[in-house]
């Protein structure tokens, strides 16, 4: 029964901090994102629902993120909570072991750790999709429609505006001039008004001009005459009003198709994973037959006769120099084989290098499918790593709240994300097999885990450096060639 209790009080104590960090964390991701991309959205006009749509299924992508980095500080917290207050001294005290007081936690985090594998094959690649989609929309969204005064405004195709000043109604327009370049010929016409209304169409089309009292000019595009080469004929129309419409549908968000996205492995769930990955094999099986296929007509077997006039190139590239010179043909004849010959040695040369290109290309893809596919198992077992981690670090310290526990956090999480990206380079770049890119983190974590949750039952202390002191003298006395 006492147990039972224990277990519930070591719940509750983790699952508050749990949450509180988890949205924290989330919330830094995503300020990070519009650190990033600020400069592409602004001034864009881009709607506010959009904005909360593109940020919800940001959060969904990063979770994988940010649910390893929760774990490891509520951990921390927790467990330097427990044994800022003698909490832990007293429960050892009355024969409870940390690894029996760490059961339950490591239990509900197992349940994490399933439900981030769930998360990752079916909601990850799915927010994925969505996420990808509406960023590459966004990204690629013409600025807002704003021209203002005195400012040379260039972001409608074909037209540059300037207008000297603009009325209170945001309608009326004075000292109006427009360079219409939509004919491709820039800067030959020039329309100038004292003034004018500006107004869109109602569904947001059009952008309307109705000009009063002015000129337009445009440059006729002829050629000068010998005599008049510094003379250049143009047309000067004046108005009383004019009006020019201008084609502003480019302006309205449009969300691209998502099915241009949707080949890659980064939006696909196991199953689609491996089916790709069993149609990368396929092709890749085919290379070598196609190599042959390409090669094969340059190897057959051809006669040549005394009367031959025009050479086959089917059998060139097996022929060598001493061959050719021991053909007993005039000169000229020699000099053919040999430029044929050597036609058709790059074109086998250049079909090699382009099959070749194949192969890299094909395992390059299949290297990064099996990303994807192993860091959906990586990434649940990460949680109990970092559990392991976090519970023995926030024992040895013994310290609660976010000061040192978050710095500690910060650490283990910054060398998890190096290792790992480090780990998935190798693999992109084909140095090593990606299962051993994606779990390189997971190496290199866990027997620091093991070794933190040894010291923490046995309450040793991993800060006394006289101890590692010692251990190392011991270590250099002990060979031949160190005098005491």
């Amino acid at each position: 029964m006492l147990l039972k209790k224990i277990d519930t009080l070591l719940l509750k104590s983790f699952i508050g901090p749990f949450f509180i960090t988890f949205f924290i964390a989330l919330f830094v991701f995503i300020m990070q994102f519009f650190w990033k991309y600020i400069d592409e959205m602004a001034g864009k006009g881009i709607e506010l629902s959009i904005i909360l749509e593109l940020i919800f299924y940001l959060s969904a992508t990063l979770v994988p993120m940010v649910l390893p980095l929760a774990i490891l500080l509520a951990s921390i917290i927790t467990f330097g909570n427990l044994g800022e207050h003698y909490e832990l001294v007293a429960l050892k005290s009355a024969g409870v072991s940390l690894r029996r007081f760490l059961t339950p936690l490591f239990i509900f985090v197992v349940f994490l750790s399933f439900v981030a594998f769930y998360f990752s094959n079916t909601v990850l690649p799915a927010a994925t999709l969505k996420y990808g989609t509406l960023l590459y929309s966004v990204r690629k969204q013409r600025p807002a429609l704003n021209i203002q005064e005195n400012v040379f405004y260039d972001e409608l195709q074909g037209y540059t505006i300037k207008i000297a000043k603009k009325a209170p109604d945001n309608m009326t327009i004075y000292d109006v001039m427009i360079w219409d370049n939509s004919s491709g010929n820039i800067g030959k016409k020039t329309i100038i008004a004292q003034k004018g209304e500006m107004y869109s169409t109602p569904n947001d089309s059009f952008l309307v001009f109705n000009l009063y009292d002015g000129w337009q000019h445009e440059d006729l595009d002829k050629p000068p005459k010998k005599d008049e080469e510094k003379k250049h004929e143009h047309v000067r129309t004046y108005f009383n009003e004019l009006q020019v419409v201008m084609d502003i549908s480019g302006f309205g968000f449009e969300k691209k198709d998502e099915m241009f996205f949707k080949k890659s492995p980064k939006v696909q769930g196991i199953s689609r994973l491996r089916t790709s990955l069993d149609t990368l094999n396929i092709k890749r099986s085919k290379i070598p037959l196609d190599l042959l296929s390409r090669i094969k007509p340059f190897y057959k077997n051809t006669d040549i006769s005394e009367d031959t006039t025009v050479v086959d190139s089917s059998f060139l590239a097996r022929l060598d120099m001493e061959l050719i010179n021991a053909i007993d043909h005039p000169k000229l004849f020699k000099e053919e084989v040999r430029k044929k010959s050597n036609e058709s040695i790059k074109s086998i040369q250049g079909y090699v290098k382009w099959e070749k290109d194949q192969y890299s290309s094909n395992d390059r893809k299949q290297s990064r499918s099996l990303i994807y596919l192993y860091n959906k198992f990586s990434l649940a077992f990460s949680c109990i790593v970092f559990l392991l981690i976090g519970a023995p670090m926030g024992a040895i310290i013994r310290k609660g709240g976010l000061g040192l526990p978050m710095v500690v956090a910060i650490i283990f999480f910054m060398l998890f994300f190096i290792f790992d990206t480090t780990g998935r380079k190798l693999a992109e770049e084909l140095v090593i097999h990606p299962f051993h890119g994606v779990w390189l983190a997971v190496y290199i974590l866990f027997p620091i885990a093991i070794y933190l949750t040894y010291k923490a039952s046995n309450d040793s202390q991993i800060y006394n450096l006289d101890s590692y002191i010692k251990t190392i003298k011991s270590l250099f006395k002990k060979l031949p060639f160190i005098k005491k």
